[in-house]
């Protein structure tokens, strides 16, 4: 392999890792402001804890879908429970891993079709049900081409959406800046270290995007390539983090309490272009966490299918798997918002955390470290 090819793969994916979390982890502001914003300013500390695991784990499961050539979500997770479970006793462990990861799935859609609508509503004036159908029919379509045509949709979508989030987040920021570090400085907010906590909250139901690229992992041949992938896509996540809560504490306490946090904090530079650019990312943004939330598990049932009925209807196998999932977290949105960031996530990020955080860092670490590769 070139390499220009091995860097176009590199970025790809690493933009893939940013993308796969930007709608149900940034987009609507809401997470940031539920995880690191409501504890002030110790919330800044919490941002740089779930920085460095964002990179950390990102470069973990790259080097060992490469190592164990695991690019589905069941060989990984087996492959991964086999190194500290006996082989029946992992492959019973996967069947609850699944299980939560499928509830995590259906949740991360029902918040991003929730914000989507909450936004065609405000700015439109669209219904409910049109900005929900034009969401899923979208994802439809870019997830039925498979894994290299969401590579190459990834790679050109986030220049627009990281250009987007630029004038975004530079504009509104900039006004707002000396407040928001006077704010941080002050050292307000809730005494206690819940902020340590609810940042690793935050990165177990994020690493449903360390699910995705794993995924697409499998042009990824030398360790070098996974690593620098895997800190690329950290990085990026890391730089959209803080500008977040440094825009969302100019406003502190009074944001807590936004449906939209973001779209608020846009809304009050009186800017239309600020405005425009708001909508494109917060609609690319659940666009492309749409297709991270729902290819690994077309990818996965569409060969339990195909090995079942056989391979003439592949195709239609991972429409119906897509069109399912999108029906089942449009009926999960109708819950809101606040509710479903702030009781539903919490609550499946403590079993996520369980189930895939502390045996990636534990025996994944102990597998990409310090044993030698065959």
């Amino acid at each position: 392999m070139s390499k220009n090819k091995e860097w176009y793969y590199i970025i790809s994916i690493a933009f893939s890792y940013v993308v796969a979390n930007f709608g149900g982890s940034f987009a609507s502001g809401r997470e940031v402001v539920e995880y690191f914003v409501r504890y002030g300013a110790k919330g800044f500390w919490g941002t740089w804890v779930s920085i460095f695991l964002f990179a950390y784990l990102g470069l973990v499961a790259l080097d060992l879908a490469r190592r164990w050539q695991a690019f589905d979500y069941h060989t990984f997770v087996v492959k991964l429970y086999e190194e500290f479970l006996p082989k029946p006793v992992a492959s019973l462990g996967f069947w609850v891993f699944e299980v939560v990861y499928l509830v995590l799935c259906i949740l991360i859609l029902g918040i991003i079709t929730a914000a989507g609508a909450s936004l065609a509503t405000e700015e439109w004036g669209l219904s409910y049900t049109a900005s929900s159908l034009i969401m899923a029919s979208a994802v439809l379509l870019v997830v039925g081409f498979g894994a290299e045509v969401i590579r190459a949709f990834n790679f050109t979508i986030t220049w627009v959406l990281l250009l987007s989030a630029v004038v975004v987040l530079a504009v509104a920021f900039k006004p707002i800046s000396g407040n928001s570090f006077q704010v941080v400085a002050s050292g307000v907010g809730p005494e206690g270290v819940g902020w340590f906590m609810s940042s690793i909250l935050y990165v177990a139901f994020s690493l449903i995007g360390v699910v995705m690229i794993t995924s697409l992992a499998e042009p990824l041949t030398r360790r070098f390539a996974s690593i620098t992938a895997g800190v690329l896509g950290g990085a990026g996540l890391g730089v959209l983090i803080l500008f977040e809560y440094f825009s969302a504490m100019a406003y502190y306490p009074e944001i807590l309490n936004e449906v939209l946090p973001l779209w608020f904090v846009c809304s009050k530079t009186g800017s239309l272009a600020v405005r425009i650019s708001y909508d494109l990312m917060l609609l690319g943004a659940i666009l492309t966490t749409g297709i991270a939330v729902t290819f690994p598990l077309v990818k996965r049932f569409k060969l339990l299918l195909v090995k079942k009925y056989g391979a003439e209807k592949e195709n239609f196998y991972g429409f119906i798997t897509t069109l399912i999932l999108m029906i089942i977290g449009l009926g999960i949105s109708s819950f809101g918002l606040i509710p479903l960031v702030a009781g539903g996530l919490t609550m499946i990020a403590w079993a996520f955390m369980v189930v895939f955080l502390l045996p990636l860092l534990i025996f994944g670490t102990k597998v990409s470290f310090f044993k030698k590769e065959k």
